[in-house]
């Protein structure tokens, strides 16, 4: 008998590592045959097994288990959270009247079934973000009550960045958040971990809730994926104590991950048509944004700095963006799509690679190319629609060049000033923003290789006339 047990132990230890093998050297072929990624991270022993040992079914069973018991009891009461919202009177309706309340349902049980669904998606990539919902719900019934008692608050001529990716927005949006005096804005630990919210003027509790961050989010990530981080560092750099994008504020507005549901199951989001990019959830996110703006301007009733706002997305949907905030700022960074496209493709690659079953629909670089090239029209055409409909106001837009903008980031940001403050930002404020930008001239650690040819795009491709005539006639 304890010979059998030896006997088949042994065989499931050499299945075990034969199938490990095999995983860990497609993940190799495949990096070395298409991704071509510099500083490839390994994913940990637990998540290669975890992907070996559960698979797509078990990961199918597992997001099924938590459906019907902790994900149905979170959205439980966040829909009643959502109803008493109602009640009260003094939260937006988009946000919570019965029409919202279905449409959270219908949201989360079609996150579940893209899940399941997902050929691409390894096993605990599924089983992780869909778990993220527990998070993002406690969340979003805490904010929802919050945003009730700030129902009062308005937001007052916000700025946003609206703007391509890879256009040095990232730069800019940190490098103006220099100025604590003027500015207000998200961290990226606000949007991890937005309860409680702490207001930007306590050094000593955000400090706390960066650690908090890193210790509970960041760090466990590091262990399950190592070298993960670091390797998107390459790309962007994310630090908890950083100002970061908006994207990271809809998540709890959601019950999921937008920005990563967009990347991770853009094959299944495509097939029902792109609904997390539709005009009608914009106007939704705008308006959660709204609200948790509110709630933050509460903890510091006396303070009149502007928010200071950034998300690549905006371009797509800048009528719902002034639909909810008509008085806002709007900064413009151009750069011709030819050196935009290959770092975009790029960066999707990165981020999803060890998420993803390598050589599945939507993972080559081939189809990254294509993916990057519709998202890439699709927030251009915002752009040019917009610009046509609202011809330039120098009071509500500037625009830049990313070939003046990069080399000249503190004197373009005087303009910036000058048309939000009417003057130019103190010499105090200067040398702060020159300080930061000395400290992050390498804030990408090492480079990633890429190309059009990388991404299977040609020059004919990505020539988008319309744009390049209308902002580019004079870039070099």
């Amino acid at each position: 008998m304890a010979l059998g047990i030896a006997v088949v132990s042994l065989l499931l230890l050499c299945y075990l590592y034969l199938k490990l093998r095999a995983a860990d050297c497609a993940f190799v072929e495949m990096n070395q045959r298409d991704w071509h990624i510099h500083l490839l991270p390994k994913p940990s022993l637990f998540a290669r097994l975890f992907n070996i040992i559960i698979d797509k079914r078990g990961a199918s069973l597992l997001i099924t288990l938590l459906e019907k018991t902790a994900i149905a009891s979170a959205l439980k009461k966040s829909v009643r959270q959502m109803e008493e919202a109602e009640a009260s009177g003094r939260v937006p309706a988009i946000l919570c009247d019965a029409a919202a309340r279905q449409a959270m349902r219908s949201r989360l049980a079609n996150y579940a079934d893209d899940m399941r669904a997902s050929v691409t998606l390894n096993a605990l990539a599924k089983v992780s973000n869909y778990a993220g919902a527990l998070h993002y719900f406690s969340n979003h019934a805490g904010l929802l009550k919050l945003g009730a008692e700030a129902h009062n608050e308005v937001v007052r001529q916000p700025v946003f960045i609206v703007s391509m990716p890879r256009t040095a927005t990232t730069i800019l949006h940190r490098t103006l958040a220099t100025d604590t005096s003027r500015w207000r804005a998200f961290d990226l630990a606000d949007m991890i971990m937005p309860l409680p919210p702490i207001p930007r003027s306590d050094r000593a509790r955000r400090d706390q809730l960066a650690e908090k961050v890193q210790k509970n989010f960041i760090e466990p990530l590091k262990r399950i994926y190592p070298g993960w981080y670091e390797c998107l560092e390459t790309m962007h750099a994310m630090k908890p104590n950083q100002v970061d994008e908006d994207l990271g504020i809809y998540d709890s507005g959601l019950g999921f991950g937008y920005q990563d549901t967009l990347m991770l199951l853009y094959p299944e989001q495509r097939a029902r048509g792109m609904p997390l990019e539709s005009a009608e959830l914009a106007a939704y996110r705008y308006a959660w944004l709204d609200m948790v703006m509110r709630i933050h301007q509460t903890l510091e009733p006396d303070s009149d700095k502007t928010w200071l706002m950034k998300d690549p997305n905006h371009t797509a949907f800048l009528p719902q963006l002034r639909q909810q905030f008509p008085d806002a700022r709007f900064i413009f960074t151009h750069r011709p799509p030819r050196e935009i496209l290959p770092s975009m493709a790029k960066l999707f690659v990165v981020f999803t690679c060890i998420f993803v079953e390598p050589g599945a629909p939507g993972t080559t670089s081939a189809e990254w190319g294509q993916y990057a090239l519709e998202k890439t029209n699709f927030f251009l055409s915002g752009i040019v629609d917009y610009t046509k409909a609202n011809p330039p106001d120098e009071d509500h837009r500037i625009d830049f060049l990313f070939s003046e903008l990069a080399p000249n980031m503190v004197e373009c940001i005087g303009r910036i000033y000058e048309m939000c403050f009417d003057e130019k930002p103190t010499a105090e404020a200067k040398a702060a923003m020159q300080a930061y930008l000395d400290d992050h001239k390498r804030d990408k650690k090492g480079n990633q290789p890429r190309s059009l040819q990388d991404f299977h795009l040609t020059e004919a491709k990505i020539a988008f006339e319309e744009y390049s005539n209308m902002f580019l006639r004079d870039s070099v």
